[in-house]
């Protein structure tokens, strides 16, 4: 289970929030529409009034608009003012020629129904009330039906207001969250949010250091979109860093269900893999085994209590986000066998393919107990493989500027002829990493490739982000020789070391799968919002105009 089933609605609903024109577009729009109204004014009431009234609103509206929440610039305040003013200026431009003037004045409740929609994103109260009341202004000589549109809209509004409430969370005000997540990137106020709701939960953090060379394995998920533990990869790898190691993070099996609402709750993570790292014990260090099962590619490598798995599912295509019930199911079974030793799955996140339905296993399914049983085998292997108190080890990282790569940027460690590396993305087109894999092979370790499924390259509009997606062939050559070099410089840097491993849980608060399952859910229901808006506006807009013939 996992959010990104959903890309194609959250692009669709994220095309409407940022889809507004330049501040040209809309001084254009506007000026054109100022311009109708005073010159049918002119030619066929001979009053000024009208306009003028018109022209003070939409200057009021957007300097109260102005600055009333973090996002609400004067280009998106002016759009906000034009697209709120235009029922009822267009209706008059329209009906005025032809006598018919009185009519326009019920098109105030299509006004006031959008100023209230727009308030649902206002952080400043005063603001939201200037906004709701001054479309008054141009129709403050309609009398009763002014009353009527007045009382009619505030009552549809609320009724909207409960409707969008419970489309979003029940139980929390979301609207004004997502919009600072959507508009401004501010995850802040939707952390807060899934905070409150997230239930507590346990990270499984692994560690296998050899001196200051340290592979830290975790089982939570990057996201949920760009809040939370959206872009945790790279903080842990700068974290650690910064203490003098280094770092190569790969993460384990989880989905969406294992996000980290905030990251407050992040820095607990962190601390838990510095506690892991400090905890860490001598241990021997195992061949590396490899298996190709059907479509997954496997490796295993025993570090004395914990065997080290991987899992590419390149023969797929398209493949993500293993489930955590994967490992947990596997653990199980190896317990059963009285096997002393915890198994960590590693998903590799290495084959996203555009255009290609992702494969995705669900958990207790058919398609998990075939994975599992690849896993045993490959396990039962790895157990009766030599083992060694020293291992040639070595390590080398480099950070890239490219859209598709985080500011982890890649890193790599070899382990014996093992050579772990990760990239600081949100998965790997297949041509590329065939490419890389080859390249590794030619310097004599065989490669696992991994990407952390980092959020930091996504985004509303761009919801999956792999690197090699948008390469020419000059970004795939620069990409491969980058890697080619860093396995060159770990090789020369190899030396035979003192290999430990330990790990350790951390009790922190997980985004959860009902929670999650709510988020596609009202991400599913958000399709019908612009249909309910609608039903706000046109059966009441004809409704008015009918009362008032």
């Amino acid at each position: 289970m996992a959010l990104d089933i959903k890309h194609e609605t959250i692009k669709e609903r994220a095309k409407l929030v940022f889809s507004l024109g330049s501040m040209k577009t809309v001084i254009a729009i506007i000026t054109v529409m100022l311009a109708l109204i005073w010159g049918v004014s002119l030619i066929y009431v001979g009053n000024i009034v009208k306009p003028i009234l018109f022209t003070i609103t939409i200057i009021l509206m957007t300097l109260s608009a102005n600055k009333s929440s973090s996002f609400m610039n004067l280009r998106r305040s002016l759009w906000a003012s034009t697209i709120i003013i235009s029922p009822q200026l267009i209706a008059q431009v329209i009906l005025t020629p032809i006598g018919f003037e009185k009519y326009a004045y019920t098109l105030l409740y299509t006004s006031i129904y959008l100023a209230g929609l727009v308030t649902m994103i206002m952080d400043n109260k005063i603001a939201k009330y200037m906004l709701m009341a001054l479309p008054i202004i141009p129709s403050i000589q309609g009398g009763l039906t002014v009353l009527i549109a007045l009382s009619t809209a505030i009552i549809t509004l609320i009724l909207t207001r409960e409707t969008v409430k419970r489309i979003m969370f029940i139980g929390e005000d979301i609207i004004k969250p997502a919009a600072h997540l959507l508009i401004d990137k501010n995850p802040k106020p939707l952390e807060k949010v899934l905070e409150k709701l997230s239930p507590e939960g346990e990270v499984q953090i692994s560690t296998i250091k050899a001196e200051d060379i340290t592979l830290v394995t975790a089982n939570f998920h990057p996201g949920p979109l760009i809040a939370g533990s959206s872009n945790a990869p790279a903080k842990l790898i700068k974290k650690l860093e910064e203490r003098g190691f280094k770092p190569i993070f790969l993460r384990a099996t989880s989905t969406h269900s294992e996000d980290i609402p905030s990251q407050e709750e992040v820095e607990k993570i962190i601390n838990g893999v510095e506690k892991c790292i400090n905890e860490v014990e001598k241990c021997k260090c195992g061949k590396l085994v490899v298996k190709n099962e059907d479509e997954y590619e496997i490796t295993a490598q025993k570090f004395g209590k914990i065997i080290l798995t991987t899992v590419s599912g390149r023969g797929f295509e398209s493949f993500e986000d293993i489930p955590s019930t994967t490992e947990k199911r596997l653990n199980e079974i190896i317990s059963a066998k009285g096997m002393n030793i915890k198994a960590i799955v590693i998903d590799r996140h290495d084959s996203l393919k555009p255009g290609k339905q992702a494969v995705k296993i669900k958990p207790f399914s058919k398609e998990e107990d075939k994975l599992i049983e690849a896993l045993l085998k490959t396990i039962e292997e790895a157990m009766q493989s030599e083992e060694e108190e020293e291992a040639y080890v070595s390590y080398s990282s480099r950070n890239i500027k490219k859209d598709s790569i985080g500011s982890g940027g890649i890193r790599i460690m070899t382990i014996g002829r093992a050579a772990y590396i990760s990239f600081d993305s949100n998965n790997m087109t297949p041509e590329l990493r065939d490419a890389i894999s080859e390249t590794i092979r030619n310097e004599g370790y065989y490669p696992i490739i991994s990407t952390t499924d980092t959020h930091e390259t996504v985004g509303p509009r761009e919801a999956a982000n792999p690197i090699g997606l948008n390469f020419n062939e000059k970004d795939y050559k620069e990409t491969i020789e980058i890697v080619k070099s860093m396995v060159k410089e770990a090789k020369e840097n190899s030396k035979k070391m003192k290999v430990m491993s330990g790990t350790i849980n951390v009790k922190v608060k997980m985004v959860g799968e009902d929670v999650m399952n709510n988020i596609i859910r009202r991400i599913e229901i958000a399709n019908h919002i612009i249909p309910l808006i609608l039903m706000g506006i046109i059966p009441t807009q004809i409704a008015l105009i009918a009362i008032h013939i």
